[in-house]
């Protein structure tokens, strides 16, 4: 009966009942989509070397040859502007992915042991919530030095206890499901019970939390960059684009209202994608059958 409770509950989690998707989510998908591929071949869309100087179009306004502008050192700023979505994509993803296998693991084995782990793991994460990402960050870069890699890590770090809270407080909730105590029984490992059942009935939360985490990771990496403390020049990016920019505002506002209009424009679709992807899932969420339904099953099957 155990086996068939484990079968059943696994199979139940896969059979999403289909909710209309709405506007809103395909809308704010494909805006994201239309930057991230715009980004990721910027060598295909690029109409110039974003990195190639040319003092004669320095401020130079937007026209057929340079559709946004050029920055003061008379760089193509629309050219800039792809590279720049490079670098705040694969820097965000960086950042997730240092808390993904940081994170959850040490949240998934804190909230299914408990006991003197979990105590020193949730405090010392309650000394890192304590105080406001950005200023972490910035101590952490300051100890260590600029530059993108740094300030991934960083940021990377930082995210860690918010995912590990999270997964902590999952993996408290479903620990205490009959599924879990049938695998107990059925003599699996525990590693097996975290990792391959625990964490594959969390994952539509956890992938909400990290789909909402790339837009956060984007604006705390081009706020690094505006301070300069992030990408170092020559690099495109996005927040020192925008940190450039505002010294010359005047002559050119393209300098600043591409890389700005372009940081919204993404997070926002990225939000309203995450909250549109919670409602879809919590709506679809399978409820575990009773012991009961399967004796009922199991006696009407053998007669």
């Amino acid at each position: 009966m155990f086996t068939l409770l484990l079968r059943q509950y696994n199979a139940s989690g896969r059979k999403k009942r289909r909710k209309p998707i709405s506007a809103s989510f395909i809308v704010s998908l494909s805006i994201f989509l239309a930057i991230a591929l715009a980004s990721a071949f910027a060598p295909i869309f690029a109409t110039h070397d974003p990195n190639k100087n040319e003092l004669a179009s320095s401020l130079a306004m937007p026209s057929a040859l340079h559709w946004l502008g050029c920055d003061q050192n008379g760089r193509d700023i629309y050219s800039r502007l792809l590279y720049g979505g490079r670098t705040a994509l694969l820097g965000a993803i960086g950042v997730v992915g240092i808390s993904i296998a940081l994170g959850i693991p040490l949240g998934l084995l804190c909230g299914f042991y408990g006991g003197l782990l979990d105590r020193i793991a949730m405090s010392v994460c309650d000394i890192i919530l304590a105080f406001p990402t950005l200023l972490l960050a910035l101590i952490f870069v300051a100890a260590f030095g600029r530059g993108l890699n740094i300030s991934i890590i960083a940021l990377g770090i930082v995210y860690v206890p918010m995912l590990a809270r999270l997964s902590r407080s999952l993996a408290i909730v479903e620990k205490n499901k009959p599924y879990v105590q049938a695998c107990i029984a059925l003599g699996y490992s525990p590693a097996r019970i975290i990792f391959k059942h625990i964490l594959m009935n969390c994952i539509s939360t956890i992938s909400v939390q990290l789909s909402m985490d790339i837009g956060y990771a984007i604006l705390d990496l081009s706020a690094l960059s505006f301070l300069g403390l992030g990408v170092l020049d020559p690099t495109a990016d996005w927040g020192a684009m925008l940190s450039q920019g505002r010294l010359y505002i005047m002559q050119n506002p393209m300098l600043s209202l591409a890389p700005g209009a372009a940081i919204v424009l993404i997070t926002v679709s990225i939000n309203i994608f995450s909250d549109c992807l919670r409602q879809y899932l919590d709506s679809s969420q399978a409820k575990l059958p009773s012991f009961e339904k399967f004796d009922r099953q199991e006696r009407h099957k053998h007669g």
